[in-house]
């Protein structure tokens, strides 16, 4: 399994954690969803985190080794951070909240340093 995947595991784990302490809820394209972020985090996803099964999708398709659902992974990855309006928040004052920051940078360019790896 390459280690960009385990790292944008290990970070997307801790982006949910950090979400749930400070109540932060999805609002994936400026959208409010029923729930709490404790609620989010098992199943949507949170503002810095993917959702549970695409998480799980991600690691079953590194460990079968199918380039092609990596991709389609690691671009839906990018398109749900640059979709949810805290990461605007995030670079916009990245000193505000530095673990949202890190976090959000790093779903950015893990799934983009994937794409460019299964070229």
């Amino acid at each position: 399994m390459s280690s960009l995947v385990k790292w944008y595991l290990v970070v997307s784990v801790a982006g949910a954690v950090h979400a749930v302490r400070r109540g932060r809820p999805a609002r994936f394209a400026g959208l409010r969803f029923p729930g709490t972020p404790g609620a989010h985090a098992l199943t949507i996803g949170t503002p810095l985190s993917a959702p549970p099964a695409m998480l799980i999708g991600l690691f079953v398709a590194a460990r079968r080794q199918r380039g092609d659902v990596l991709k389609i992974l690691s671009v839906l990855f990018v398109v749900g951070v640059a979709a949810e309006p805290d990461t605007l928040a995030a670079l916009r004052h990245p000193s505000a909240d530095p673990l949202s920051t890190g976090c959000t940078v790093l779903e950015l360019v893990l799934p983009m340093a994937m794409l460019a790896r299964l070229r």
